[in-house]
This record gives structure tokens, sequence and C-alpha cells, in this order.
């Protein structure tokens, strides 16, 4: 054997002893309830009156409650499709009932 086939076999058996490392710890998912996160975004449009981004993660979390309590997240939908036109005083007070709600 020529000494470049031996130095391939032994880098080759060298990371098929070492391989990677012990294996890691597997990190939790964090799993924050829809209810909580829309909770958290109405918090910034109740303080600051106003609606903006956050209307997307609002919607995907109704979806998501939708799926669970199609009666409340039809309440929430409601509420939402209100607050997506709503700006300043009155969107405060939409926020402030849909976060009543949950």
């Amino acid at each position: 054997m020529s000494i470049v086939t031996r130095s391939l076999i032994l880098v080759a058996l060298l990371f098929a002893v070492v391989g990677c490392g012990p294996g890691s710890t597997p990190v939790p998912v964090e799993t924050t309830p829809p209810s909580e996160m829309i909770k958290k975004d109405l918090q910034y449009i109740i303080e600051t009156g106003m609606v903006g981004s956050e209307m997307m993660s609002i919607q995907k979390n109704i979806d998501l409650i939708k799926e669970s309590d199609p009666e409340k997240g039809a309440k929430l939908q409601e509420d939402y499709d209100k607050l997506d036109k709503a700006s300043g005083g009155q969107a405060r007070g939409i926020a402030k009932k849909m976060a009543e709600k949950l």
C-alpha cells in the first residue's frame, strides 16, 4: 500500500472512532399557548394604540385556537377583524376586549 492510501485509511478510521463527539442534550421546544401569545401582542396594542405587524401573529394564533375551540376562535376572529381596521383609542378598546376573552 502506498503512503497516500494508508493516510486516507488512517484519516477515515480516525473520523469513524472520533465521530461528532458525545450526543447533545435536546433543547425543549417552547410551548407557549396561543392565548398567551395573543395576550402579549394585544398588550402592545393596548399600550401604544398602534396596530402593526403583530396582527399576523395574532391571526396565526387565533387559527390555532380555532382548531381546539372553534367557538372561542370565532369570537376572537370577529374582534380581530374589527381590530385590523382600527387605530388609536378604538384599537386599545378592542384589544382590551379581546384580552378579556382569553
